[in-house]
C-alpha cells in the first residue's frame, strides 16, 4: 500500500512539474558531490530567487535511476523546469556532459572541502547505511572525493565563465557566488545546511 502511495504521489507531482516551466536562465548546476556543501549551495541559491529542485530534498530518488537506465531525454526534460540542481545524478560526469550540451551557456559549481572534514562528515553521515559500499572501505571515500574534482576541473579548464570551484566555509562565497551568476550581492556567508551531527543525522 506505500508503495502505490508513493507511486500516486509521484503521478501527481509529475504532472505539476510537467505543467510548469523554468523563470531564470542560464541554469545551474552544482556538481559537488555530497557532504561538500550541497545542500548549503541550494539554500544560497534559493536565497538568490532560483527555483531549486534538489533530488532528495525534494523526495525524487527515483530521478537518480533515470541516469542508470541512460533515460537522458527524460532527465533533459525535466532540467528544463527548474532553474538550478543539486545531487544525484546532476552531478555524475556522464549527465554534467549532457546537460552542458543541452542547455548551452548553463553554470556549473563545484564544490571544495578539506579532505578531513569531508571523510568525517561522510562517515558519520553514512554510518547508519551499511550497504554503502564505500564505508568498507574508507581510502575508497578520499580517491572518489578526487577523481570527482580531477574530472570536473579538466573538463572545464579554461571556461572561467561557465565555471566556478567554490569552498562554502570561505566568508566571501557568497559574494563569489552572487558575481559568477550575475546577481545581486547579499552581504551575508552563505547558510550552513544539512549539517551531519554525531548520531548520522542532519540537522
Amino acid at each position: 500500500m506505500k508503495n502505490i502511495r508513493r507511486l500516486f504521489w509521484r503521478i501527481r507531482h509529475d504532472f505539476a512539474i510537467y505543467r510548469k516551466s523554468a523563470r531564470m536562465t542560464p541554469k545551474v548546476f552544482v556538481i559537488g558531490i555530497n557532504k561538500t556543501g550541497t545542500t548549503s549551495l541550494a539554500e544560497a541559491l534559493r536565497i538568490l530567487g532560483y527555483d531549486h529542485f534538489s533530488t532528495y530534498f525534494n523526495k525524487r530518488p527515483d530521478i537518480v535511476d533515470w541516469r542508470r537506465k541512460g533515460d537522458y531525454r527524460r532527465l533533459i526534460r525535466w532540467a528544463r523546469k527548474f532553474d538550478s540542481f543539486d545531487d544525484g545524478p546532476w552531478y555524475n560526469p556522464d549527465v554534467i556532459e549532457k546537460m552542458d550540451v543541452a542547455f548551452p551557456g548553463s553554470k556549473f559549481i563545484l564544490l571544495n572541502r578539506d579532505e578531513n572534514e569531508y571523510m568525517k562528515s561522510y562517515l558519520t553521515y553514512f554510518a547508519r547505511r551499511p550497504n554503502v559500499k564505500t564505508l568498507k572501505n574508507p581510502d575508497l571515500i578520499i580517491e572518489e572525493f578526487r577523481r570527482h574534482r580531477s574530472w570536473c576541473l579538466e573538463y572545464f579548464t579554461g571556461r572561467d565563465e561557465d565555471f566556478l570551484d567554490l569552498y562554502v566555509k570561505d566568508e566571501n562565497a557568497f559574494q563569489r557566488l552572487s558575481l559568477f551568476l550575475d546577481r545581486p550581492f547579499i552581504a551575508m556567508r552563505l547558510p550552513h545546511k544539512n549539517k551531519t551531527t554525531k548520531t548520522g543525522f542532519s540537522v
